[in-house]
Order: C-alpha cells, then structure tokens, then sequence
C-alpha cells in the first residue's frame, strides 16, 4: 500500500507539472460498482451492472438508446452526391458532427457523418475508428474488425486500430492477446493506451490489483485523461479503498468536462454519491 502510495504521489507531480513521465511500476467488481470503460474506445462506455468483457468484446453506448445498427452499418450510401470541393469543404464539419454524435449517444447520426467523412476521404482513419465503435457497440464485431483493419492499411502504425484489433482477438485468445499487448509495452513502454488496454484486459477477469497497475501507468503517463482516471476510480472501488475512488471518481467528472469521455457520467455521479454517504452521516 505505501508502494502505490508513493507511485501516486509521483503521478500527481507529473499531473501538477503538465507533462508526461515515464510509467515504471509493477505492483472484487463488487455489486453496484461500476465497470472500467474498454480500452480501444474511450468514448463509449458499457451500460452499469454488466461484467467488464474482454477488451472491447462487449462495448455498448452509455444510456438507453439501443439502435438496429446492422441494418445501418450496411445501407449504401442514399444521400444526394455533392461537388468534390463542397464534399471536402464538408469533410471537417461531418467529423466534428460525427464526434459529438457519438458522444451523445446519437448512433445513427454519427454513422451518417463518419460515412460522409469517408466518402471523401476513404483513408481518414479517425472516421474508420469511429465507425469501428459503433460496430462493436452493436456487437458487429466482424464489421469493426474490417474498419480496424482498413485503418490500418491507410496507416501500419496506427495503434489504436492494432489495440482495437487486439481487443477482438482477446474473445477468443486472451492469452495471446495479452501476450501481444506485452510485447508492444516492451517496444512503447510510455504509450498510455496500450497500459490502459492491458488494465482492461485484467480488470475483464477481475485481476484488479494488476489492472490498477496498468491504469496508474496509463494515468502517470497521461494525467488528465478522464476515461483513465474514471477507470483507476473503478480499481480503487473493487479494492475497497474508498477515499481514493473518492478522489479519483472526482478527477475523472472534472476531466470530463474539459475533452470526451466513455464513461457513463450518472454512472460515476451515482457511485461518488454512495461512497460519500457514509462520510456525511458521521
């Protein structure tokens, strides 16, 4: 305990500083408490009370609306055509539209939009790796991994897209898939998705102490992301260290106020309220 002590102590130097430092440690969910958000998707969260899956096997948007994707995921295109230079002109437009879609849970609406980004721009990987999202929200894991895939064609360095990749390899291979995520950290020890894919993959199988490993460096390296935060709250939670889920609960609502997050806000809300309660009535 002191160890991880001393490990956040460090991390909130570098979080005061604003810069990113090297990550370098090593060190159950309970009812109601909420579960990390998927590391290959930081803006989509799945729904309170369903078990973490492996990786992003089992990604849905936060809130009610539940959409017949499939059918959505495969229409042709049905809008008039545009001029090239009005299209590339729209291009930007359709991916800030698409972006905010997402994050409000609008899925047909952000479907729309990313395809008319890549009407334009066939390669534009971030409109590749939204799409992908909104495939495995669906549970059109096959439809994601081709996105995946076609990001990868436009760029092979493309890390999000080889974690997305991973992510659905894990379902079946988890073994493998971890084995996978272990080599790339051994090549890109200060890259925080791909500690943050490893935490994921633990937390999927409740190894929670390794997971709140995984997310410390993910927060050590990348201090203000909220989805990163969110998630060492949830680890803090399922170890039964309250004061820190606590603080971590709060960090995360305030971070996702300043750039888009996965996590279910109500979700956090609730749970910060639970674990404040005992201390109000004292």
């Amino acid at each position: 305990m002191s160890h991880l002590m001393d490990e956040l102590k460090k991390a909130e130097r570098t979080r005061s500083a604003g810069v990113r430092a090297p990550a370098e440690i090593r060190p159950q969910v309970a009812p109601g408490r909420p579960s990390p958000v998927p590391a290959m998707t930081p803006r989509v969260a799945p729904r309170p009370g369903r078990s973490p899956g492996v990786m992003a096997a089992i990604l849905l948007l936060g809130g009610a609306l539940v959409y017949a994707a499939y059918a959505w995921l495969h229409e042709s295109a049905d809008h008039p055509p545009v001029a090239a230079s009005a299209a590339a002109a729209a291009a930007p437009v359709s991916m800030q539209q698409a972006q905010a879609a997402l994050q409000q849970g609008d899925i047909r609406r952000a479907y729309m939009e990313y395809q008319r980004v890549l009407a334009v721009e066939p390669g534009n990987r971030a409109a590749l790796h939204g799409l992908a999202e909104i495939a495995l929200s669906q549970g059109q894991e096959a439809v994601a991994g081709n996105y995946y895939q076609r990001a990868l064609q436009a760029d092979p360095r493309d890390l999000r897209a080889e974690v997305g990749l991973i992510g659905l390899q894990a379902r079946q291979a988890p073994q493998a898939a971890e084995a996978r995520l272990r080599d790339l950290l051994a090549q890109q020890p200060e890259e925080a998705l791909l500690h943050y894919a490893l935490g994921n993959l633990q937390a999927s199988r409740s190894d929670w102490p390794e997971a709140q490993a995984a997310f410390l460096q993910a927060y050590r390296i990348e201090p203000d992301n909220p989805d990163y935060l969110f998630n060492l709250a949830v680890s803090f939670d399922s170890l039964q260290q309250p004061q820190q889920a606590l603080r971590f609960y709060r960090l995360a609502l305030a971070a996702a106020e300043q750039r888009p997050a996965g996590f279910d806000r109500r979700q956090a809300q609730m749970r910060l309220a639970a674990l404040r309660a005992p201390q109000e009535s004292q």
